[in-house]
């Protein structure tokens, strides 16, 4: 499941970036134009997928005891990513001769996020990463345990 949903954010990701690109600069549009912007989303893509990685939206199972409601983290990812991928960039043009783009890397990391965010509560509200137990008896502990499993959202019972 980790794979996909990696797979998705880098699809999203690049759809997003080439989306804004072509709504911010219509008028300059032109191969040249996209690839030098790539030198620019790749990395900020990997940095991204990392950060996501080190606060464990890829691990879903954990993602849904911790996070169920939490915006506060995906705020902060977002603000680091942005303050980070930002000094990066502006340090980086210097040596790299890369564009600048201020506005488009805040348009494309706020979309982003919140494709992260939505995404992740979409499939969490589909119940899709519920852990399934399978029960065997009928004492009266296995009766209590199921009862306490059931009121939880992330165990369904298979008796």
């Amino acid at each position: 499941m980790r794979f996909l949903f990696l797979l998705l954010d880098f699809i999203v990701f690049f759809t997003i970036s080439i989306l804004v690109l072509s709504g911010r600069a219509s008028s300059s549009w032109n191969l040249l134009f996209f690839l030098n912007h790539c030198k620019i989303s790749v990395p900020i893509f990997i940095l991204n997928v990392i950060l996501l990685l080190i606060f464990s939206f890829y691990d879903i199972k954990r993602y849904t005891i911790r996070h169920r409601n939490d915006f506060t983290e995906l705020s902060m990812l977002f603000i680091i990513s942005f303050v980070v991928s930002s000094a990066s960039i502006y340090f980086g043009a210097y040596l790299f001769n890369i564009p600048t783009p201020k506005t488009i890397l805040f348009l494309i990391l706020l979309i982003f996020y919140v494709y992260v965010f939505l995404s992740r509560q979409i499939y969490n509200s589909l119940h899709l990463s519920q852990a399934k137990i399978i029960s065997l008896g009928n004492s009266r502990t296995m009766s209590r345990l199921k009862t306490a499993l059931a009121s939880s959202q992330e165990y369904k019972i298979i008796s």
